[in-house]
């Protein structure tokens, strides 16, 4: 498997690849145009193409039509399964280990699409041309088109920014229920930027003036920020709504709230 001419396709599927996962992992804040074509051809392409040449390697097991649709098709499959393993290992389903697992897949796939076609005598293989013809250019151009169509319709449009408590296990579970006015209690609060740019918050905890107003570092978009409170219960009796309340730069009124709904009694209450 010698880096030979008739390989060039498959060796730049594989570099493709490669720097789409290292630009993900490497730097995740940057978004631009460059980003979105090769994250498109990276998810949607490149595995296709790889996994396509080692089912069918020889040049009369399909036409250009068909290998270009496949290419697609095949993609899926790839997508999914990297996300099943992803999701039994401690990375987890992330963007950034989506994409170093998608890089890593379809080069082991082109180094084996490299060996099936091997495999194949010289005449028979199919090695694309560096100069396709006008059909297979319209060919090419129409699923382009249709691939930035779907990702203008389909692209979440709505900025927002995710704010959430939890418990003391570190769940959205066990959060304090019953509690005596002052006694101590532990959230974790976190804040998730999906505002498509770098944010800077603060928080406030109106029931307990002791800790006053929180704020966070810049936060670049997709990141998360969290901070686990020791806070104090208010006076009073009763269920009670403790308030947390985020504000953006420059708001007057909370942007989010959150609500835990407590039990307050007092020491002579059962």
């Amino acid at each position: 498997m010698k880096l030979s001419q008739e390989n060039r396709d498959l060796w730049l599927v594989m570099a493709l690849a490669v720097a789409a996962g290292a630009w993900v992992v490497a730097f995740p804040e940057v978004t631009s145009p460059a980003r979105v074509v090769l994250g498109f051809l990276a998810m949607l392409a490149l595995p296709g193409y790889a996994l396509m040449l080692v089912l069918f390697p020889r040049r009369s097991d399909l036409d250009f039509a068909d290998r270009l649709i496949l290419c697609l098709g095949l993609s899926v499959p790839v997508i999914v399964l990297v996300g099943v393993v992803l999701n039994f290992t401690p990375f987890k389903i992330r963007p950034a280990s989506v994409a170093a697992g998608l890089a890593l897949f379809t080069v082991l796939l082109g180094f084996l699409a490299i060996w099936r076609r091997s495999r194949v005598a010289f005449p028979d293989r199919f090695i694309p041309e560096m100069r396709p013809t006008a059909t297979q250019m319209a060919w090419v151009a129409s699923f382009a088109v249709l691939a930035l169509v779907v990702y203008w319709v389909a692209r979440p449009n709505e900025r927002f920014t995710e704010f959430y408590l939890l418990g003391p296990q570190g769940r959205l579970e066990n959060y304090a229920r019953q509690l005596r006015p002052g006694e101590e209690f532990s959230v974790t609060l976190v804040l998730r930027n999906l505002e498509d740019r770098r944010m800077e918050y603060r928080v406030r905890v109106p029931f307990d003036p002791a800790v006053g107003e929180l704020r966070t570092p810049v936060i670049p978009d997709e990141g998360t920020w969290a901070r686990t409170l020791r806070l104090r219960a208010p006076a009073g009796s009763g269920e009670t709504q403790l308030s947390f309340d985020l504000y953006r730069p420059g708001d007057s009124t909370p942007y989010r709230q959150l609500y835990l709904r407590v039990d307050l009694r007092s020491e002579a209450q059962p």
